[in-house]
C-alpha cells in the first residue's frame, strides 16, 4: 500500500484511509518498545499517530505485516489542526523491520533499521506538497540504515522516499539494494 493508504469498495463506491494499526499510541509521552518480536499481521503494526512525544522504537523484529511497521504522524494533521497535534522527538533505532511511514512529526531519528522485501518503500518521509504544512514539520535524520529489495509491487517510490519539504533535515550514508 502506498504510504498505508487503503481503498474500499461499497456498495460500488470507492473510498479510500489509513490501513489500521495493531498497536496505537496517541497522546503518549515517553513510551519505549524495546526488544519484541511483532508478526503476522493483517494490517500496519506500530501507529504513534496524533501527538506522541519522546518515543523509543529499539532493537524490534518487526515482519509479515500487510501495512507499515511503524508510522509516525497523520496525513490529517493539517486539515483537522483541532484533532491532530504533530509528533515530536522520536527514536527508531536498531530494528529489522518490513516499512517505516513518517507523515507530519518533528525530530523523528531513522538509525541502523533493517528493511528489505518491502511491496513500497523501504522508508517514506512527509506528506502534502508544501501548501498545508505544519509548523515544526522536519528535523528528520534518517542514516546508516539497510534497505533491499524495496518497491516490490508498486512503481512511484525508492528505498527511501521523500513528499514535500523536510526543513532542517538529514538523509545520509544509508545502504540501498536492487
Amino acid at each position: 500500500s502506498q504510504a498505508d493508504a487503503m481503498v474500499l469498495q461499497e456498495n460500488g463506491k470507492s473510498k479510500s484511509g489509513i490501513l489500521p494499526s495493531q498497536f496505537n499510541f496517541n497522546h503518549a509521552d515517553r513510551v519505549a518498545v524495546t526488544n519484541c518480536c511483532i508478526s503476522c499481521l493483517g494490517s500496519s503494526a506500530l501507529n504513534f499517530g496524533n501527538d506522541a512525544h519522546n518515543i523509543k522504537i529499539v532493537g524490534n523484529l518487526i515482519s509479515d505485516c500487510s501495512g507499515a511497521g511503524i508510522k509516525v504522524g497523520s496525513p490529517q494533521l493539517p486539515y483537522k489542526p483541532d484533532e491532530f497535534t504533530l509528533c515530536t522527538n522520536i527514536l527508531i533505532e536498531n530494528n529489522a523491520i518490513l516499512r517505516i511511514v513518517v507523515y507530519y512529526a518533528g525530530g523523528v531519528q531513522i538509525l541502523h533499521n533493517i528493511m528489505n522485501n518491502t511491496s513500497y518503500t523501504g522508508i517514506s518521509l512527509g506528506w502534502g506538497w508544501g501548501t498545508t504544512d505544519p509548523a515544526g514539520n522536519g528535523g528528520m535524520v534518517v542514516k546508516y540504515n539497510n534497505v533491499t529489495d524495496a518497491m516490490m509491487s508498486l512503481g512511484d517510490g525508492s528505498h527511501i522516499y521523500t513528499l514535500g519539504p523536510l526543513r532542517n533535515s538529514e538523509i545520509a550514508y544509508n545502504y540501498f539494494g536492487k
